[in-house]
C-alpha cells in the first residue's frame, strides 16, 4: 500500500495523510510462471515477485516440468533436465541451480510473496521421461503402477520442499493424463494386487482405479511434507480424494458446476473471461459459483510465454486480475484501465525493472508474436533509454544479442539507431549491483 501511495520529485518523497482500510476477500491470490516451456531467467522472475510484491499478490506457482523441459536441478537425480526441448522457436529452458532457487525463496519471503512449487504427474511427463526413461517413461503417462515411480517422485518432492520452505502448498499438475494403458505396463498387476482405495478392501483393477490410486499416493508424500495439495482440473475427481486436495479450476464451465455441486475446495483460474468489470473470482469460463461456494481464491494462467512476452504482455496486466480476487464487489470506475492501472502499471515498474524504453522514427507494426513477445516494426528505429528516478552513480547498461546485461555491458550514452532484428535488454546498475530486473523487448524487422 505505501509502496502504491507515496509521491516524490526532485528527491523529496511524502505519503498523503490518510486512513487505510484494506484486506483481500480470499487467502489464496496467486499467479504463475511456466517454467517448462520456454527459458524465464532468475531476474524475470524475481520482476514477477517484485509485481506480486507491489499489487499484493501472495501465491507465485512455478509450474517446473512439462513435455517440453524439466527445470528444477535435482542433486538425487541429476539426469533430469537433460534432455529439454524448444517449443516456439524460444530458447530451450535449462534447469535452475539448487542455488538460485534458494535465491528465489529468499528474495520472495523478504516480499511477502510465496513460491508454490509443481512437478506435474502423471501426465505432460514427457521431459523426465526422456531423461530417465527407467523410472518416468510410461504408455501414455508415468508408469502409475509402479512402486519405483513413487519411491523417485517422494524423493523429488522432498527436495523441492527443502528449498520452498515457505509454501503451505504442493502443485502434483494431475491433469490430461493418457492412462489407459497402465495396466499392460511390466509388473502392473502385481503392483496393483498390492493397492486398495478407501473404502473398498478389493484390489484395484483397471485403469481409472490406478489414476485414483495416484492421486492418493501424490496426497500422502505431499502431507509427508506438511503440504497442501493443489492439482488443475481434469484430474481422476473421485469422491474419495476431496477431503485432502484443492483444485485449480481451469476447464470447462460443466467441470466447475460439477465439482461446485460435489463440495471441492477450489481456486478458480479462469482461462476464458469476462470483462474486467463484470468478472471476480467466482467467475470461471461459462460457470459463475455461488458466493457460499469452497472457493479460497483464484490465479491468473499462463503458459508457453517467453521472458519477453512475461515482461511485456503478462506481468503488466496481473493487476486487473488481482483487483477482482482482492476486492471481489470493488467498483471498476470509467476508465481505470487508460487512468489507475496505466499509472499502477508505471509505477510498479519503476519498482522492478526502472529502465524505461521508448522509440522514436521507423514504424512499430504490433506485437509479432504473442508468446515470443516479438514487436514488429519497419523502417529506422531510434530507441532511447531512460530510468526514473536515476540516482546518483546509476548507469543504465544494456546488450543486444539477448544476453543478459552486466556491469561490463555497454553503457547506454545516446539513443540506439537500428535498421535490423535485435533482442534489447537493459538494467539499472549502482555500485556494481543491478536495480531491479532488466526490462527486455524483441524487435523483429519486418
Amino acid at each position: 500500500t505505501l509502496l502504491q501511495a507515496i509521491s516524490g520529485t526532485d528527491g523529496e518523497f511524502a505519503l498523503p495523510k490518510m486512513t487505510i482500510k484494506d484486506w483481500p476477500s480470499a487467502d489464496y491470490t496467486g499467479t504463475m510462471i511456466d517454467a517448462a516451456r520456454q527459458w524465464i531467467p532468475p531476474d524475470c522472475v524475481k520482476f514477477t515477485i517484485e509485481a506480486c510484491r507491489f499489487w499484493k499478490v501472495r501465491y507465485l506457482q512455478m509450474h517446473f516440468s512439462d513435455d517440453h523441459a524439466y527445470t528444477f536441478e535435482s542433486k538425487i537425480f541429476p539426469k533430469l533436465g537433460n534432455s529439454n526441448l524448444q517449443i516456439s522457436d524460444g530458447i530451450v529452458a535449462r534447469c535452475y541451480t539448487q542455488e538460485e532457487l534458494k535465491d528465489l525463496e529468499a528474495y520472495a519471503v523478504a516480499r511477502g510473496v510465496t513460491i508454490v512449487p509443481e512437478l506435474e504427474t502423471p501426465g505432460h511427463y514427457g521431459a523426465m521421461a526422456r531423461s530417465m526413461p527407467e523410472i518416468f517413461d510410461g504408455p501414455g503417462c508415468m508408469p502409475m503402477a509402479s512402486e519405483k515411480l513413487y519411491e523417485a517422485l517422494d524423493k523429488l518432492v522432498g527436495e523441492m520442499c527443502s528449498i520452498f520452505k515457505s509454501s503451505p502448498y504442493f502443485h502434483i499438475g494431475c491433469d490430461e493424463c493418457n492412462f489407459d494403458g497402465v495396466c499392460n505396463y511390466p509388473g502392473a498387476q502385481e503392483y496393483m494386487q498390492t493397492q486398495t482405495l478407501p473404502g473398498d478392501p478389493t484390489p484395484v483393477s483397471n485403469a481409472w482405479e490406478v489414476y485414483i490410486n495416484h492421486v492418493i499416493r501424490m496426497q500422502q508424500i505431499c502431507r509427508k511434507y506438511d503440504k497442501f495439495t493443489l492439482a488443475w482440473d481434469g484430474f481422476a475427481a473421485d469422491h474419495r480424494l476431496k477431503n485432502d486436495m484443492i483444485v485449480m479450476s481451469w476447464y470447462w464451465a460443466k467441470n466447475a458446476a460439477d465439482m461446485e455441486k460435489n463440495g471441492w475446495t477450489m481456486i478458480t483460474v479462469p482461462w476464458f473471461m469476462l470483462p474486467i468489470p463484470e468478472w471476480n473470482m467466482y467467475y470461471a469460463n461459462g460457470h459463475r459459483f455461488k458466493r457460499t461456494s469452497n472457493i479460497i481464491g483464484a490465479q491468473r494462467p499462463m503458459w508457453q510465454m517467453s521472458e519477453y512476452s512475461l515482461l511485456r504482455d503478462y506481468v503488466p496486466g496481473l493487476a486487473e486480475r488481482q483487483e477482482r480476487t482482492w476486492g471481489v464487489d470493488n467498483v471498476i470506475e470509467e476508465g481505470y484501465a487508460r487512468n489507475r492501472m496505466a499509472r499502477s502499471r508505471e509505477r510498479m515498474f519503476q519498482v522492478a525493472a526502472p529502465v524505461r524504453v521508448t522509440t522514436e522514427g521507423g514504424k512499430i507494426l504490433g506485437v509479432a508474436d504473442g508468446l515470443k513477445g516479438w514487436v514488429g516494426f519497419n523502417g529506422v528505429l531510434t530507441v532511447k533509454l531512460s530510468a526514473t528516478p536515476m540516482l546518483d552513480g546509476a548507469r543504465i547498461h544494456y546488450t543486444l544479442d539477448g544476453t543478459d546485461p552486466t556491469i561490463l555491458s555497454p553503457a547506454y550514452t545516446e539513443p540506439l539507431i537500428m535498421d535490423k532484428t535485435f533482442a534489447l535488454k537493459a538494467a539499472l546498475f549502482q555500485n556494481g549491483r543491478m536495480l531491479g530486473s532488466c526490462n527486455r523487448v524483441k524487435y523483429e524487422l519486418r
